[in-house]
Formats: C-alpha cells, structure tokens, sequence
C-alpha cells in the first residue's frame, strides 16, 4: 500500500518552497526541470497559484505579471540527472547563468560509517553512488547491508531492485520492487513500479508489464519512459493504439535520443 499523509497537500512533500514571479514561471520549471504540475488555481486576472512537483519534491508558485509585491530573491537546490542537459534547456528558456557547471564532491558517506556501522542511510547512499557508477556487485554489497540494518526501509528496496536489474536478476528485482510498494514508498512509486514492469518485460511477463506501466503512468502522467516502454509492449502484443504512447513520450522528452 502507498503511504499517503491526509494532512499533507496532495499526500506527500512535507516542506516545499513558495516561489513568487511572473507567469511563465510555472512553464520555465517545467521545461527545465521536467516538472509536473499538480494543481493550478486561478488567483485573479493573470495571477495563478500552482503547485508543481519536481522528482519527490513539491514547489508552490505564486505567479502573476507583476508578480506580488511580497516577492523577493530566493535559491532553491535542485537535483537532476543531467546537469548539462538541464543548464542547456535554463540557458534557452531565457536563464541568466551565475555560475559556471562544475561537479560536487559527495559526502564521504563511508567515514559516516567509520563512525557509525550501523548508519542504514549511509550504506544506502554509498549504494546509490555504486549504482550510477553500473558497479553492481559493490552497489548490491552496500544495499543489502542497509537492509539487513533497516528492513523496513522501502528506499532501500527500491534501489536494490534497480541494482538487481543491472545486475539482470530480474526476478529477486521483482521481488525487491514488489516490498518497496508494499511498504509505501510513495515519494518514487512510480520510478518503482516501471522497474518492475520493465523486468516483468526481461522475463516475457508482458501482461504484468502493461499493468505496472498503466500504473506508473497513472501516478506521474509526464513519465516519457513509461509511455516509451508501454509503446514497445503494445506493438509486442499487437495493440492498435501503440504509437500513441510513442508519440506521448517524444512529446514530453523531445531532446531524449533513447525514444
């Protein structure tokens, strides 16, 4: 089951950023940073209030031209995948750059551990980096150590499910992503449930693949490589409606050369 929060806005995202500026804000963090929007309110002639959710986190804007007298300079850390690609879409969009791209220095998660042996978290990020690496084998040694720690941590399930299908042990990754949703690990339920479904994919499960991608789908509408993998699977199956979700997925990722 999803663990969702009634007294949280739209279930999750305990703590967001409240953003003023001008209408286009909304459409710049979209672009950007592949937002998805939640919610827009109409607040007034040409003044909006949306709520727009960036990864497992939500910003709310405040947007109008002028934008609200209240408004003043703010910095919100944002983490993507592609800092190039990102910088590259901020810079068309119209972004003035302050500083140049550069990469950053993690943690050293494993002096975390030196002191603390039994720090899940820690063993977890370290996981996390071995994984984006595509060392597998040293990303599963961590996972299963944060698990053994915290075992009812979905987190933890999740990325090992995503280790496992580096590592193509599809069905244990079945098996991992399977605990991460029955535990509620709402902030990537639908990150989880396209792995599974592309595993199900590895092993022909491909009724159970349509499910899980339907359902990831369902959960983020703007997920390109959901609508991309469910292509691939209708037309497997012979579906007439195939190239729909093609065309959706070139839609919301147009620069993606993978689609």
């Amino acid at each position: 089951m999803t663990t969702r929060k009634g007294h949280i806005r739209h279930g999750f995202a305990a703590v967001r950023p409240y953003l003023h500026g001008h209408l286009d804000l909304a459409d710049f963090v979209r672009e950007v940073f592949r937002a998805v929007e939640l919610e827009r309110i109409e607040a007034g002639p040409k003044k909006f209030r949306i709520e727009s959710q960036i990864g497992d986190s939500v910003v709310v804007h405040e947007t109008g031209d002028p934008p609200h007298p209240s408004a003043a300079p703010a910095s919100v850390y944002v983490y993507v995948e592609d800092v190039d690609a990102a910088y590259k879409r901020a810079l068309e969009f119209g972004a003035a750059p302050i500083a140049t791209r550069e990469d950053q220095p993690y943690q050293d998660f494993s002096k975390v551990i030196e002191l603390d042996p039994n720090d899940a978290e820690a063993y977890q990020f370290l996981g996390i980096i071995r994984l984006d690496e595509g060392k597998y084998q040293e990303a599963l040694a961590n996972f299963d150590r944060a698990i053994a720690i915290n075992p009812r941590d979905a987190a933890g399930y999740h990325y090992r499910c995503l280790d496992y299908e580096g590592l193509r042990s599809f069905e244990k990754g079945i098996s991992d992503c399977s605990r991460a949703i029955e535990l509620g690990f709402a902030l990537k339920l639908a990150e989880t449930y396209h792995a599974r479904g592309t595993s199900y994919a590895q092993l022909r499960q491909l009724d159970r693949t349509r499910a899980d991608l339907d359902r990831a789908i369902e959960i983020n509408p703007r997920y390109a490589s959901a609508y991309f993998n469910r292509c691939i699977v209708k037309q497997t199956l012979g579906l007439q409606n195939a190239i729909a979700d093609c065309k959706k997925a070139v839609e919301i990722e147009p620069d993606n050369q993978h689609m």
